[in-house]
């Protein structure tokens, strides 16, 4: 706001954060075209969100189960209460995270674990497996702290950089043998997947993780994220915990009445023809980031 009160006039580019752009036009179209069916049943089960969790299935594959929710920290909260089935459970996260750093304290409140701050390298802003591997000693089994039982990452990182799907491959096997499960905070995961040119099932599903708080409004949505569950076919902890989100989700006020309206959106970003077997068509907003990403990517795998 300027001086006087009033607001100041908004710039014709704005480079600042990719939360202060408009809505895609055919994330547009699609509530448009979600209000025209009418009234609909309530709380997802109406076939736009049916429809929506089809799609993102088939782009992450067997087992994936989604959970629509209003906004990025909701969809971190919402996640991580439902990964923590005790508790005195702790998260590990780089000191740099956008949980750690920016979400007013709200997994420890909202969400009610513990926090537990990995140094992230200086320079990409990522951590390491040895980095991780020093918390889980001084803390596993001792009851005077509270007990790591999940890793959450940032892709791309707060820094704009990317993990490597070998980098997410070894901390999701660290963290996996040492009964951790593995949260992505993929705000902007889309970025992500354009900036290293591979499916999010192999960014994603085929590296390891568990869960990922799927970014939609800094990808051309109007409103609205997505908590993804990743193979609860094959993984009991993993479909536990989707269980529990059922549940967490509406206690933490993060349940839209009229889901269809954020799984349309999701909808508009993954659908494409039923014949193509490319990967899916994520909404032209990530292409324009895509400079700025791969540039910072380029030395994803260093650490």
């Amino acid at each position: 706001s300027s001086s006087n009160g009033t607001d100041a006039a908004a710039p014709s580019d704005a480079i600042a954060s990719d939360n202060t752009s408009g809505v895609s036009p055919r994330v547009m179209a699609a509530l448009h075209d979600a209000n025209a069916i009418g009234a609909a049943p309530s709380y997802g089960a109406d076939t736009v969100t049916a429809r929506a969790e089809r799609l993102m299935a088939r782009e992450l594959g067997d087992g994936t189960r989604v959970n629509f929710v209003f906004g990025g920290t909701g969809a971190n909260c919402v996640a991580l209460a439902s990964l923590c089935d005790v508790p005195y459970a702790a998260v590990l996260c780089a000191d740099s995270s956008h949980m750690f750093v920016h979400e007013t304290g709200a997994p420890e409140r909202v969400a009610g674990v513990k926090l537990l701050p990995v140094k992230a390298n200086s320079g990409t802003g990522k951590l390491r497996v040895d980095d991780v591997a020093a918390h889980v000693v001084a803390h596993q089994g001792s009851f005077h702290s509270a007990q790591p039982k999940v890793l959450s990452i940032t892709q791309a990182t707060e820094m704009g950089t990317c993990y490597s799907r070998d980098e997410i491959a070894a901390l999701t096997d660290y963290a996996h043998t040492n009964g951790l499960l593995v949260h992505v905070d993929g705000a902007r995961i889309a970025n992500a997947a354009v900036a290293l040119r591979c499916s999010l099932k192999s960014l994603l599903t085929d590296s390891g993780v568990d869960v990922v708080s799927f970014g939609g409004t800094k990808n051309g949505l109007m409103y609205g994220e997505a908590v993804v569950w990743l193979g609860t076919n094959t993984n009991a902890a993993v479909a536990a915990a989707a269980d529990r989100c059922v549940y967490v989700r509406k206690q933490s006020t993060q349940l839209p009445c009229k889901t269809r309206f954020v799984a349309a959106q999701y909808a508009a970003l993954f659908e494409r023809g039923e014949g193509d077997d490319g990967s899916a068509e994520i909404d032209v907003d990530a292409e324009l980031a895509t400079t700025t990403t791969s540039s910072s990517s380029s030395s994803s795998s260093s650490s």
